[in-house]
């Protein structure tokens, strides 16, 4: 099989809509897969796809490819999609960039005309899978420790590299979900549900919600490399020789940005997978959950501080970095509670349970950062702010 990262199909290419049916001829025809392989292995074909057209191949010996595919009505995703192929083909090639290897997929193809992306099918289960069969999320310490070490571990490398070197001039060093959140433009209305327009309305009708967003989003740092879409979805355990490895996928949306946000990201996670064992009926109201839900409360809690403590090691902050960071993370977290919720009501016509009280939570959080960073999250400050 072919290893080699391709960006410069001919223009007499037969243009490809990849489905279950084609894919194996398109893999043929670009030298990515031989005759002799399909023989010798069971493949198995499935479409995996969401909001990019998304195919996945099995072999018998448990590995396989997994290709992606831009919707050819949608510029952005084109721009993404192509954006996490060259991100993965520099991992591959730049020694600089080795410590992100063991924790992103390997890249096979980039077929720039049609837009398809080829990398390594990563076997294992999702970090989603992983907490709902962990009952009132009591989770192994060294699985969160091993989470945090892998996010904190690029954050910190690439902080110090991009200060000599200009490799990533191709990632955005602005906010991804800014307009999404406080300064959506007339393009959203495209896709827009009433459920969405609905937690729209509830953002700007609250001067003082709208004003935090608004600060939180304008002192963006752009610092280091960031993985930007964090969710327990895009995180796959692995296991090799009896050692288990994360592997972080879906880095479309990978910038130079504000590490704050994939650490918000993570809280964000943990809280919504809470959420989601409880038995919401939509009457409670958020005090009343946290009455009820003490124990899974506290198992969050625990996981969080392990992850927050690991985090901290990796990248040794002193006290008062430490106190800033945390506190951008726990406003960055409000945010993506938000946000999570907005994208859960892409085709809803009102709000639901669970995205309800997201947004609930995500707008105490902003109001009471503070108070919420340490009675919800259940992490302490180093210092007195």
């Amino acid at each position: 099989m072919n290893h080699n990262v391709n960006i410069d199909h001919t223009d007499h290419e037969r243009i490809y809509s990849i489905n279950i049916d084609n894919v194996i001829e398109y893999l043929l025809n670009n030298k990515l897969m031989n005759s002799k392989s399909i023989v010798d292995n069971d493949l198995e074909i499935y479409d995996v796809s969401r909001r990019n057209k998304n195919i996945r191949i099995s072999f018998r010996t448990g590995s396989g490819l997994f290709l992606k595919q831009a919707n050819p009505y949608d510029i952005s995703s084109s721009l993404t999609i192509k954006r996490e192929s060259l991100l993965y083909a520099i991992i591959q090639t730049e020694n600089e960039f080795a410590c992100l290897a063991d924790i992103a997929p390997r890249i096979h193809d980039y077929d720039e005309k049609n837009n398809i992306m080829v990398t390594d099918f990563v076997p294992g289960y999702s970090w989603n899978k992983y907490i709902s069969q962990e009952q009132n999320m009591k989770l192994e310490p060294v699985m969160v420790a091993t989470l945090a070490k892998a996010v904190a571990t690029f954050h910190h490398t690439f902080e110090n590299i991009l200060k000599v070197k200009r490799d990533l001039d191709f990632l955005p060093k602005t906010f991804a979900f800014e307009n999404l959140l406080i300064h959506p433009g007339p393009e959203i209305f495209v896709n827009l549900s009433q459920a969405n327009m609905t937690l729209l309305k509830i953002i700007q009708r609250d001067p003082k919600i709208y004003d935090i967003l608004e600060r939180l989003f304008a002192s963006w740092d752009s610092k280091t490399l960031i993985h930007g879409d964090i969710k327990f979805d895009n995180i796959i355990v692995t296991v090799e020789k009896n050692t288990k490895r994360h592997i972080f996928t879906d880095w479309e949306m990978a910038s130079i940005g504000d590490p704050a946000w994939d650490i918000g990201s993570v809280f964000q996670e943990f809280i919504r997978s809470w959420l989601y064992i409880l038995p919401i009926t939509g009457t409670e109201e958020i005090q009343q959950l946290l009455e009820v839900s003490k124990e899974s409360l506290q198992n969050m809690q625990y996981a969080l501080r392990i992850f927050w403590n690991e985090y901290i090691q990796v990248i040794q902050k002193d006290p008062q970095e430490t106190n800033e960071l945390l506190l951008r993370s726990s406003k960055f977290c409000a945010a993506r509670l938000i946000q999570s919720a907005y994208e859960m009501l892409h085709s809803q016509t009102e709000l639901n349970n669970l995205a309800t009280y997201m947004v609930q939570i995500g707008l105490n959080m902003i109001e009471n950062v503070n108070s919420a960073t340490i009675h919800l999250l259940g992490i302490p400050f180093k210092l007195e702010l």
